[in-house]
């Protein structure tokens, strides 16, 4: 695991702790529920393996077919801040 799958990891383990609409407190509850943490972080991880093999398997002329995990986890985190910074 490199540095993207991590930091996207880590983006869905946020999303877990403070769903959207939710708030701080939310955060506070998840932190402090090392059940929840731990579910959270393999289930993160299932997630972007998922995510990952349907990147991989898509129709077509794909050119992220022969790309590493990382190019891939990175190209998904580029995504997702393009997508934050058009909701701006």
């Amino acid at each position: 695991m490199g540095p993207n799958f991590k930091k996207l990891c880590i983006h869905v383990i946020a999303r877990d702790a403070i769903p959207e609409g939710g708030g701080i407190l939310d955060g506070v509850q998840f932190l402090l529920d090392r059940k929840k943490i731990k579910q959270s972080a393999q289930g993160a991880s299932v997630w972007v393996h998922h995510a990952i093999e349907a990147i991989r398997q898509a129709p077509g002329d794909n050119p992220w077919r022969d790309a590493d995990d990382e190019a891939i986890c990175g190209e998904i985190l580029r995504l997702i801040e393009e997508k934050k910074r058009s909701k701006s």
